[in-house]
């Protein structure tokens, strides 16, 4: 199994890709703005649990027929093909969809950030525990 960010071929053979830069090329941030009007950046790694889904999708399947094939997924396409499956062909369709979606998903029920609690005492050395622990799990230092 082979996954990658732009695919296995020239140029983009050795370009390093993160989820939410992938889908930013497979078009999610073009999807944005036809939806919102306004530019936007995706900044959601949804390309990975997608190529992750795609890529047990594919072994198994191989695995099924036989085996002995590589299988090379890349993120940019996981989230084109993604993308381009069922989703709707036209503007107005799209928009229609945001706003239904905006309507689940309101500000005020989104709770306002909140500053973590300040430690009751500072954390323990790093090892401290060590012996301690692998002692409980019968593993002998």
């Amino acid at each position: 199994m082979a996954i990658s960010g732009y695919g296995r071929e020239e140029p983009a053979a050795n370009w390093v890709a993160f989820g939410d830069d992938a889908g930013v090329a497979a078009g999610l941030s073009r999807i944005l703005r036809e939806c919102t009007e306004l530019p936007m950046f995706c900044a959601d790694a949804i390309a990975d649990p997608l190529t992750g889904l795609h890529a047990a999708l594919a072994a198994w399947s191989s695995f099924m027929s036989g085996g002995g094939r590589l299988l090379s997924l890349a993120l940019s396409d996981v989230v084109t093909h993604c993308i381009q499956f069922g989703g709707p062909v036209d503007t107005a369709t799209l928009k229609e969809r945001a706003v239904k979606w905006r309507r689940c998903i309101t500000p005020d029920e989104v709770a306002a950030p909140r500053a973590r609690a300040v430690p009751a005492r500072a954390a323990r050395s790093l090892g401290a525990d060590t012996v301690s622990i692998l002692s409980g799990l019968g593993i002998v230092c």
